[in-house]
Order: structure tokens, then C-alpha cells, then sequence
């Protein structure tokens, strides 16, 4: 539903500001046709039955009057497969993350430890190699996945962290 919200307004206003669930919270990957100009942290409140997690943000239409693209989604010198895709079995990797639940979101995967949802991340650039792997590795991924419910870890957060944290990253 916030979707489609937002979607509208970019057709008809300037300013978009709504309450949303915190994994939205300083993102502007899931809507990102408007600039956020504006994002808080509401803690814990409730709603109806229910006590929620949420953030506030205020989007402004670009200066340019021309809504922004939609973000980087994939990068040259990473590959990241999830445990669902065609021959998951067989992809060759240099690290795998769980990227699913609470506990486990952003843990390495050693050996033969399986888990409902994990990664497998290839590194495609070997100058960087290292690099990667240290973040990949040394990242406090539960701290930076927030979520009402379980966290989850999505390919678009390792691509935003990795670009933040390693210069020439492509």
C-alpha cells in the first residue's frame, strides 16, 4: 500500500511524507524516485493492536523536476546468488551469508552449515579481493538490517555497503 502511495504522489506532488515500517528508515532504494530529504527514527509505536517499529520520511521532488533512477542493483566485481536460483549447488563462491532471521542475518557461513536463506557471494575482482572479503566478513550486519519483523538481509544493502566502504568498487 505505501507503494502505490508513493507512486501516486510522485505524479501529482512535490513532498511525499508518511510513517513507514523502520527497514525504511535512511533507505531510499524501495522508493527512490523522489529525493529523501528526511528520515526518523519513531521507536516502538502502537498501532491498533500492535506495537511496530516505524520511521518518518519526507521525500522532495528532485531540483531537476525529473524523478531520480532507480539505483545501482548489481555490481561488476561481486555476484551474489541467492539459495533459491537455478543451480545454487553448483555456483562457485567466496563467502556465504545467511541473510535471513534475527539471530542469523549477516552471519558467515562455514563449511557444511545450511540455512533457509543464505547467499553465496562470488568476488569477481581479484585487486579487490581482499578488501571485499574483510568487509563481507568483518561487517556488523545485524546492527545495520532493521525490520518489524524478521530481519533480512537484501542484495541491495551488500551492494550499498560494499560501495560506501571500498573505494573503485564497480
Amino acid at each position: 500500500m505505501a507503494q502505490k502511495f508513493y507512486k501516486k504522489s510522485t505524479e501529482i506532488a512535490d513532498y511525499i511524507a508518511f510513517i513507514l515500517p523502520i527497514s525504511q528508515l535512511n533507505n531510499s532504494n524501495f522508493l527512490y524516485e523522489f529525493d529523501l530529504i528526511y528520515s526518523e527514527d519513531l521507536g516502538t509505536q502502537r498501532y491498533t493492536d500492535r506495537d511496530l517499529h516505524c520511521c518518518f520520511n519526507i521525500f522532495k521532488r528532485p531540483e531537476s523536476g525529473n524523478l531520480n533512477k532507480k539505483p545501482v542493483s548489481k555490481l561488476k566485481d561481486v555476484t551474489i546468488y541467492r539459495q533459491d536460483c537455478k543451480d545454487y549447488n553448483l555456483k562457485d563462491f567466496d563467502v556465504r551469508m545467511c541473510y535471513w532471521g534475527d539471530g542469523t542475518a549477516g552471519k558467515i557461513l562455514y563449511g557444511d552449515e545450511r540455512y533457509s536463506g543464505e547467499y553465496k557471494i562470488k568476488i569477481n575482482n581479484k585487486d579487490l579481493y581482499d578488501d571485499i572479503k574483510n568487509v563481507l566478513v568483518g561487517f556488523d550486519w545485524k546492527s545495520y538490517v532493521q525490520a518489524i519483523a524478521m530481519k533480512r538481509l537484501k542484495q541491495y544493502h551488500i551492494i550499498e555497503v560494499l560501495t560506501q566502504q571500498i573505494k573503485g568498487i564497480e
